[in-house]
């Protein structure tokens, strides 16, 4: 499935349109390839890698050729992991394999779920699952976010103007929101305030920023991943303004 964005001019026969405002924002097309590795024996599929590919529209592709420049070396880099984590899970599951009526099956899979993609920014989640043959499969989340002029990689201090009062802000959001957990006083604001900017994994949408937590950054592993949103209307200084603005005047649809 593919999910496109459009954006429609509203305009007279008479007028010209030479160049999209400045401050103008409008959706940009991203979608989503389904990729996949197989190792089989005999009868069964033993290892199995699955990944999403990257892709522009080709309007956008000419648009943002810098940002197709990033999502083509991502997709390079996807690919190559994906061998890579095949040739690990290939050689445990022949080692490992169960007899033909319970075959063993290993595998990888990593989920991309778009957040937001529009001319002032690309964000997503990248949601990784591996069933290596453990007791318990490894998962964790990973955040991308991308100015899609320059296809640079954003960290959180190019979309907040400060991060000083970020781990008092999200201790206390956790901490209300995972209540069952039972985080010691100041535990979270502690690991947060060690924190860079790069370490954060992030995403933005147009109500808010979300923040993850992958298996064992401020919890155990039984907690599991952890998520906590910053709305704008409760937070409305945490964002620079011009990530605040939505597109107007357009549709999104699912083909």
């Amino acid at each position: 499935m593919y999910v496109v964005f459009s954006f429609l001019l509203q305009k007279s026969p008479n007028t010209v349109v030479t160049e999209e405002p400045q401050d103008d924002v409008s959706f940009i097309s991203v979608m989503l390839g389904h990729k996949n590795i197989e190792e089989w024996n005999e009868r069964n599929v033993i290892a199995n890698v699955a990944w999403n590919k990257l892709k522009l529209s080709d309007d956008d592709e000419k648009k943002f050729p810098k940002l197709k420049k990033t999502f083509d070396k991502l997709n390079a880099n996807a690919l190559k992991d994906a061998k890579a984590l095949m040739y690990e899970l290939s050689d445990a599951a022949k080692d490992l394999e169960g007899d033909e009526y319970n075959p063993l099956y290993l595998e990888g899979e990593s989920k991309i779920f778009i957040q937001r993609a529009d001319t002032r920014i690309v964000s997503y989640l990248e949601d990784v699952c591996i069933h290596s043959g453990g007791v318990h499969p490894d998962y964790y989340y990973l955040t991308s976010n991308f100015n899609p002029k320059t296809g640079k990689k954003l960290i959180l201090t190019d979309v907040m103007s400060s991060i000083r009062g970020l781990p008092d802000i999200l201790e206390g959001e956790i901490v209300g929101k995972y209540d069952y957990l039972n985080f010691e006083q100041n535990q979270l604001w502690t690991i947060f305030k060690e924190y860079s900017p790069e370490d954060y994994k992030w995403t933005i949408d147009y109500q808010g920023i979300t923040f993850w937590f992958s298996p064992y950054d401020i919890a155990s592993f039984a907690a599991g991943p952890l998520s906590v949103k910053l709305y704008f209307d409760e937070h409305p200084y945490i964002i620079r303004d011009e990530y605040k603005k939505a597109p107007s005047d357009s549709f999104g649809k699912n083909l």
